[in-house]
């Protein structure tokens, strides 16, 4: 499922599989952290990403990472912001969107 959050979306398809992914990835975390450390993080909206207004998903997306990099102490990016018509910043933006996820469920052990 990790995994599945590397490919860059280029379709609305392709952007409906990769919410989901991520959604469930941001689940586990979420899960996690209210197992092993007792702290219950807000469940955002993040499915499905509504690809032509997507600007709150962008805002919750941030926000869960936010929440759950704050709970473990790791580095979190700017991932509010994204122009999904440029592939390069697309690109990029999932890479630190999936290491951040990676980070988080590395140091959780999911």
């Amino acid at each position: 499922m990790l995994a599945a959050l590397l490919e860059v979306p280029e379709t609305p398809e392709d952007w409906g599989r990769w919410a989901w992914h991520n959604n469930t990835q941001i689940d586990l975390i979420r899960q996690a952290i209210f197992t092993q450390f007792k702290v219950n993080l807000t469940p955002y909206i993040l499915f499905p990403l509504p690809v032509d207004a997507p600007t709150d998903w962008l805002k919750n997306n941030q926000a869960a990472h936010t929440d759950f990099n704050g709970v473990l102490g790791l580095q979190g990016h700017n991932i509010e912001e994204l122009d999904f018509t440029k592939p390069d910043e697309v690109a990029s933006w999932v890479n630190l969107t999936y290491t951040e996820l990676l980070d988080a469920s590395s140091r959780l052990k999911i």
